[in-house]
């Protein structure tokens, strides 16, 4: 069986595997068997949604640090969230909301929980999870995309990465974004820990350090049998010390980064490494959860397999619709913002001298 030995060439397997897991847990949640086999278990949905951040803490920290180029580094984050983000939040807002609400269309397109849906999730200012008389029945009623919660907070962390950046063009401050970024992690995870707030809590102090941790170690270690050890190693303390909390708060992160990057460094077979001609992830993340409330709309019977199961085909077929039609042609267009910008400033330029 043939491998691929080249360094960073298994994440889009991850993320594959970490969307899964959310649709997985959602599928409980969001259905009449509200127990899910997993729960409990270091195996769940806020496992699928720690990895990505880690993962996107190396990604984003790479990606700057390989173009070193702010327009281009902001070009390519919109780009690649905001088309199926667009998408998904019209599909929700002007398409499953008219046909399913339980209130006339006039009542529904003049509530203002429309205008703050739509506003809110599309500006990533703020999550707003309902839509006017939707979902009444299901077990949580209203909620139409609670996934999107993450990504106002994904969108500060790509702030954070772009300020340390910037100051790491100084010549006195160019080796300072892993400790930057370490003593960030430090403030997070005591800030984490003085919040008592659990694991699973849905927090900003939560899902940063996982952030901050990959864009750390990503800079620090490259070799995956290393990151293996450190992600035993760590995992070994935090079992040792069961009764240190900033050892439980702040080890998980740092283990879970190591892991990440041990798998995505080690090699694979060729069907499955690399880069993926086809990346359904953030669809399968964007999409998922108002079809799964959609699904149990229709059937208020079935249980979290069914569920799972069903939203698993459909969302996966929306998502390659989103990808074929939406964010591969939106990649496509990488550098168009640049070209723009110097059309503008030479037609400003010709304007002035003329």
């Amino acid at each position: 069986m043939q491998t691929r030995t080249s360094p960073d060439n298994n994440f889009d397997l991850l993320r594959h595997i970490a969307a899964s897991l959310v649709l997985w847990s959602h599928s409980f949640s969001l259905s009449a068997s509200s127990r899910d086999p997993l729960a409990g278990t270091f195996i769940d949905g806020a496992l699928g949604v720690n990895i990505f951040f880690a993962i996107s803490g190396y990604l984003i920290s790479e990606s700057w640090f390989r173009r070193n180029d702010a327009q281009a580094f902001i070009e390519a984050r919109l780009l690649r969230i905001m088309p199926a983000l667009i998408a998904s939040v019209l599909l929700c807002a002007c398409v499953i909301g008219p046909l399913l609400t339980s209130a006339s269309l006039g009542e529904y397109f003049a509530d203002w929980r429309l205008r703050w849906f739509v506003a809110g999730n599309i500006s990533m200012q703020w999550m707003g999870e309902e839509l006017p008389y939707l979902f009444l029945d299901n077990p949580h009623p209203s909620v139409v995309n609670a996934s999107l919660w993450t990504l106002p907070k994904e969108a500060a962390m790509y702030g954070a990465v772009l300020v340390v950046g910037f100051l790491c063009r100084w010549r006195r401050l160019s080796g300072a974004f892993v400790p930057i970024f370490a003593a960030a992690f430090a403030y997070a995870t005591w800030r984490f820990i003085e919040s008592a707030q659990s694991e699973h809590a849905l927090t900003f102090l939560r899902v940063s350090r996982y952030f901050l941790a990959g864009a750390i170690l990503g800079r620090l270690t490259f070799d995956a049998r290393a990151n293996a050890v450190w992600a035993l190693a760590l995992s070994a303390a935090m079992l040792a010390l069961p009764d240190s909390r900033f050892v439980q708060a702040a080890v998980p992160p740092l283990a879970l980064a190591c892991g990440v990057l041990a798998v995505a460094r080690m090699p694979m077979p060729q069907s499955i490494a690399g880069r993926w001609k086809v990346d359904l992830s953030y669809g399968l993340y964007v999409y998922g959860y108002p079809l799964q409330q959609v699904i149990f709309h229709f059937d208020k019977q079935l249980a979290g397999y069914g569920v799972f199961f069903i939203a698993l085909c459909l969302t996966a077929l929306l998502a390659l619709a989103s990808w074929l039609l939406l964010e591969k042609p939106a990649l496509a267009q990488q550098g168009c913002l640049k070209a723009i910008a110097k059309n503008l400033r030479a037609a400003l330029s010709a304007t002035r001298s003329s």
